[in-house]
Order: structure tokens, then C-alpha cells, then sequence
């Protein structure tokens, strides 16, 4: 009988112990999945005023500041460019719910200055971030079509290779001026309190668009091509089907969409 005994506790104990397991384990699943979708959502609402403003004619002026300042030289003053400013997008900050981008973040984590985990840049295995929306559209450069040089090639290191584009503006030994338009777009934006943007390399744009999905506002229909600052040739740079994931070139003279990117 005494063995009976203490074979039943011996049950019910470990029932006991495996359904608290279960529950605290549900309990931090709906909790994880609760966190998530409020970050979906402050994401989704950040990219929505970004948008408007951006129709608005804002551009490179949009202040992501919490506190609705807008410290951007040629910003307007009544804070019609800030994202959290009553006269600009009008939205509440989500700081609250915004995640740690600290350490080793989930890619799509939206970061307390209003950027996005994108993942490890394979320049360095450090940590990359992006932008909540696109950019828009720009050729990769709109110079003399029949003068290209090869200006850099590298299909790792996006942020030399724009610097070194946006440094190079001319090419004097055809005459001809080549602005290398997705390049220095990246390289002039001043965002989320950061001035170190740069257009992704075809390796970590591969990376972003392996992300693609936690970190949303990326076109992946038919027209969602976007550069790299990684050329083919001298005619060529590369870019990436969002909608195939397929790695490609094109003539730089073409518009495709830009998303820049930055590192720690």
C-alpha cells in the first residue's frame, strides 16, 4: 500500500511540474506573440507616416526624433518633415514597444531610434540596419552611357563602395559627369539621428531580402528591383529580385528602388 502511496505522489507531482512547464511556456509564447505584433504594428504605423511625409515632399528632411524636433539642416521649422510632430505624421512614439537592438536582435526588430534590424552584414558579421520604407526610385548612374569606367566592384563592403562612388562624381578621362545617383542618395541621408547610411552591397542585400518579410515595406512584386552599389562591368550594376530573390545586372541608367542600410 505505502508503495502505492508514493508512487501516485510521485505522478501527480510530475503532472503537476509538466503542466506548469505547459503553462509557462504558453504564457510566454502569447506574451512573445503579443510583443510582436505591437511592434508589427508601431512598424507599420512608422512606415505609414513616413510615407505621407514623404509625398509631402519631405525627403531627406524626415526627422524620426521622439520628441518631434527636427534638427536637419533645411528642415522646415513647424515640424511639417518630423514623423512625431503633430503638424508632420502625426503619430505617437512606440518606444515603449519598440525592441533591444542590442546584442543579437531578431531581424525586423524595430530599433528606439525608428530603424530596423536587418541582420549580420556579411562585411565584418556585425550588425546592419535598414530603414523603415524604400527610398523611391534612381538610376545607379545617369552619366555618359558610352563613357562608363569601372569605379568599384566589391560585392561585400556597401559602405565603401559608397563612399567611394559618392566621391567620384566625374570621370575625367571621357569628360563626362557620372553622379551616381542611389549611391549618394544613401550616402546624403541623415536619419533615425544617423548619417552613416550607405547602399547595401549585393551580399547584404541578399541578406535583407532573406529577411525580407520580418522586415516589411519592401516591394515584392514584379517591380520590386533594387540596387546594390556592387557593379558588373562597366555598363552594369547588380541588383536583386525581391519578388524572386534572383541576383542580377542591368544597365546603370535604369531606375530601380533603393533601401539604404548603416552598421554599428
Amino acid at each position: 500500500m505505502l508503495f502505492i502511496v508514493v508512487a501516485l505522489f510521485g505522478m501527480l507531482a510530475y503532472a503537476f511540474m509538466n503542466s506548469s512547464r505547459t503553462s509557462t511556456g504558453w504564457f510566454e509564447d502569447e506574451r512573445a506573440k503579443a510583443a510582436q505584433t505591437a511592434s508589427a504594428d508601431c512598424q507599420l504605423a512608422l512606415s505609414s507616416a513616413a510615407r505621407r511625409l514623404e509625398l509631402r515632399g519631405c525627403g531627406a528632411a524626415i526627422s524620426d526624433a521622439p520628441d518631434g524636433s527636427n534638427l536637419i539642416a533645411g528642415a522646415p521649422t513647424d515640424g511639417s518633415c518630423s514623423t512625431y510632430h503633430a503638424n508632420g505624421g502625426g503619430i505617437k512614439p512606440c518606444a515603449g514597444i519598440r525592441g533591444d537592438c542590442t546584442g543579437s536582435p531578431a531581424p525586423g526588430t524595430l530599433c528606439g531610434d525608428g530603424s530596423i534590424y536587418a541582420g549580420l552584414s556579411p562585411n565584418g558579421s556585425v550588425p546592419m540596419y535598414t530603414t523603415p520604407t524604400d527610398a523611391g526610385s534612381f538610376p545607379w548612374n545617369n552619366g555618359n552611357t558610352s563613357g562608363y569606367v569601372v569605379t568599384i566592384g566589391d560585392n561585400t563592403t556597401g559602405e565603401a563602395n559608397t563612399n567611394f562612388l559618392a566621391s567620384t562624381d566625374s570621370d575625367t578621362s571621357v569628360g563626362a559627369t557620372q553622379p551616381h545617383q542611389a549611391a549618394q542618395y544613401c550616402y546624403d541621408l541623415i536619419k533615425s539621428g544617423k548619417d552613416d547610411w550607405y547602399l547595401p552591397a549585393r551580399n547584404e542585400l541578399n541578406v535583407m531580402y532573406t529577411n525580407r518579410v520580418a522586415i516589411g515595406a519592401f516591394d515584392t512584386s514584379a517591380s520590386g528591383i533594387y540596387w546594390s552599389s556592387s557593379e558588373n562591368n562597366n555598363q552594369r550594376a547588380r541588383l536583386q529580385d525581391f519578388s524572386t530573390g534572383a541576383l542580377s545586372f542591368t544597365p546603370k541608367e535604369n531606375s530601380h528602388k533603393v533601401r539604404c542600410t548603416r552598421k554599428d
